[in-house]
């Protein structure tokens, strides 16, 4: 593998450098796209229908070429341009958001051993790193002989995901890899995700959001081809102070105890009382002073055994999402 250039750092990293794709069909795709993901990190890429996500994941695969930009892979000591290399391949895993991607009629384990064989896989090895992979995404092995087409979606993408694996790599990209999956499903391939990501760097595309502040340590928003806003889940959220909200929430044990605690919500302001839940909530504005947080634990403390619950709510990235791209992406979610 020929370096662009040596480095002194001993990470490794990827580094997507003013990536701008046009399509044929006149669409500009993405627009000067740069970023930085380290190793151990886990980047979740995040946007409306049409962000250039998908386009972002391929280019960074190798699949498809930008017209402009560059996509650079750090090792500790060199640095790469992974557009320019033909080993591509090596460092790289993928799950794209496609079942087709793998033969029906064939069973899991001959699925594997095929694309083995496309990744240059020396045969002597294929067997253990096949085992390896199913063993790291906790693929149930009693089903891997039998035929793809007879997996669940759960099991189906656990095997995706040991596919992505099977060459040990350093990146890791995933393509919505928890869409269509029920709660138990998309929770195992969460844990096992987070399980994986010491010593390599995950790339994923989502819309599921509440995952993506679960697991990410850096979030990339894109829309209309352009970064908008970059960094960790929390200081995401940050830099839109307008949509933030912080407020507790307490819910009574029946409708007197409510009524008994009007006299001593006097003292905050803007308290919103909703008598068919028998809730009161609190919001917690931006600067909020010792003094009124002394007073809510006093106020809290004196009708603790007349309430069933006391919880403090934030925006969460979803609701963040919905209020500044509008209701009409609500449907992406």
């Amino acid at each position: 593998m020929k370096y662009v250039s040596k480095t002194v750092e001993h990470n490794i990293r990827l580094m997507i450098e003013n990536v701008r794709k046009k399509f044929k069909n006149g669409i500009v795709a993405l627009k000067s796209v740069s970023f930085n993901v380290n190793e151990g990190q886990i980047c979740s890429i995040i946007g409306p229908n049409g962000a250039g996500k998908t386009t972002l994941l391929k280019i960074i695969a190798g699949l498809i070429l930008p017209d402009e930009g560059r996509v650079l892979y750090c090792d500790g000591h060199y640095t790469y341009s992974i557009i320019k290399n033909k080993d591509i391949k090596k460092i790289t895993g993928l799950l794209p958001n496609s079942e087709r991607s793998f033969y029906y009629r064939l069973t899991g384990r001959q699925n594997l051993e095929f694309f083995a064989m496309l990744m240059d896989i020396p045969q002597a090895k294929r067997e253990e790193r096949i085992n390896k992979s199913l063993e790291l995404v906790n693929f149930p092995r009693k089903i891997i002989n039998n035929r793809f087409m007879t997996y669940s979606k759960g099991e189906r993408q656990k095997l995706g995901l040991a596919r992505a694996l099977l060459n040990n790599p350093r990146i890791v990209l995933l393509d919505e890899p928890t869409t269509g999956l029920d709660p138990v499903s998309s929770k195992e391939i969460r844990e096992v995700i987070l399980s994986l990501k010491k010593g390599r760097i995950f790339v994923l595309c989502s819309h599921d959001l509440r995952e993506v502040e679960e697991i990410s340590d850096e979030v990339v928003i894109l829309h209309e081809g352009k970064i908008i806003k970059k960094g960790p889940p929390t200081l995401v959220k940050q830099l839109f102070p307008e949509y933030l909200r912080r407020e507790v929430k307490i819910t009574f044990v029946d409708e007197e105890s409510l009524n008994k605690s009007m006299t001593l919500i006097k003292d905050f302001q803007n308290v919103t009382i909703n008598r068919e839940k028998r809730e009161i909530t609190i919001p917690l504005n931006k600067g909020y002073s010792d003094k009124e947080i002394y007073k809510l634990i006093l106020f809290t403390l004196h009708i603790s055994e007349c309430i069933t619950s006391f919880r403090l709510e934030e925006t969460s990235l979803e609701e963040l999402f919905v209020k500044f791209f509008g209701k009409e992406n609500e449907s992406v979610l």
